[in-house]
C-alpha cells in the first residue's frame, strides 16, 4: 500500500470514548498498566470502515503531523 506523502504511520487500537466531525478519541487499557488515551484528527481523506460510535472497538492507522495525530484509516471491529 503506497503512502501518500512519505509520512510514517503507526497503529493504535482501543475503544472510542468520543466522536465528532473533526476528531475521534480512543482509550486503551493494558493489563496492569495505566490507560492511554489519544485524540486523532479526522479529515476528508480519512477512510472509515464501519460505523464509528462511542464504545466501538477500533484500530486507527495514523500519521504524526505538526498539528497532532491525523487518522488515515479507522477500522471498526
Amino acid at each position: 500500500m503506497p503512502q501518500e506523502t512519505g509520512a510514517r504511520t503507526a497503529i493504535f487500537s482501543g475503544i472510542v470514548t468520543a466522536v465528532s466531525e473533526s476528531s475521534v478519541t480512543v482509550n486503551r487499557k493494558g493489563l496492569g498498566l495505566d490507560s492511554v488515551t489519544h485524540t486523532f484528527a479526522i479529515d476528508a481523506k480519512t477512510r472509515i470502515e464501519g460505523k464509528l460510535r462511542p464504545r466501538a472497538k477500533v484500530t486507527v492507522m495514523y500519521a504524526a503531523t505538526d498539528d497532532g495525530m491525523l487518522a488515515v484509516r479507522i477500522i471498526v471491529r
